[in-house]
């Protein structure tokens, strides 16, 4: 079982097509929705995204500095469910038929990798590609470093190696970037991307982030999975 935590802010037009989809998973899900904005409208659409039951719990809490701050107690809220995979994801993410399934075959008894994105982002300096990596029947590409607005791990994983990282760096706007490195260099992990999920708010971002326009290449092709 998957336990999904989404994190929306003070936007919503991404939001519908993002729940959708991941319902969509192929395997038992739980979605968590996590309201960290002070946009009444947002508010509302989410109440009536659990009122129609296309959520299982929703979340309304004080704006985070950060958004990792709001993983980090998106997990903490999860534990109970008991999931085998936990899911963190921005709300702009629109996920493919299937996704959750392939995500379980990828992490489960993978113990090669500490945790996945189910984006394959283009290539930026700080993102380089490593190797290809196949696991129950799916494959992943190994990378320097994976967005932060999308990572899924199992409950071992979140245990033992993710919950205790991101809870020293939640308040960090780099913290994905530092527990990524620390994974790699120190743990002797690896960490993959799965080609599952489109970015549909890429280039849309709320915080400023103009590295889709400023630094992104398209991945070579030897990489493409």
């Amino acid at each position: 079982m998957i336990s999904a935590i989404v994190v929306v802010n003070n936007r919503s037009k991404y939001l519908p097509d993002c729940i959708e989809s991941l319902r969509q998973a192929h395997t038992d899900i739980a979605i968590t929705l996590y309201n960290v904005g002070d946009n009444s409208a947002v508010g509302n659409i989410c109440l009536g995204l659990k009122k129609a039951e296309h959520i299982d719990h929703l979340m309304m809490g004080d704006r985070w500095p950060t958004l990792y701050n709001s993983f980090c107690h998106g997990i903490d809220f999860v534990q109970s469910q008991a999931p085998d995979v936990i899911l963190l994801t921005a709300d702009d993410y629109v996920y493919q038929p299937g996704w959750g399934a392939d995500v379980e075959s990828f992490l489960i008894g993978n113990d090669a990798v500490s945790h996945c994105s189910c984006e394959v982002e283009p290539l930026f300096p700080w993102n380089a590609p490593f190797e290809i990596i196949e696991h129950g029947g799916v494959r992943g590409l190994s990378r320097a470093t994976l967005p932060g607005a999308n990572w899924a791990f199992t409950a071992d994983a979140c245990r033992d190696i993710m919950r205790p990282a991101i809870k020293v760096y939640e308040d960090d706007p780099q913290m994905d970037h530092i527990v990524n490195k620390h994974i790699i260099s120190n743990l002797k992990l690896k960490l993959c991307a799965l080609h599952l999920a489109e970015h549909v708010g890429a280039y849309d971002s709320e915080v400023g982030n103009r590295a889709f326009q400023v630094d992104a290449k398209p991945l070579p092709k030897k990489w493409q999975i």
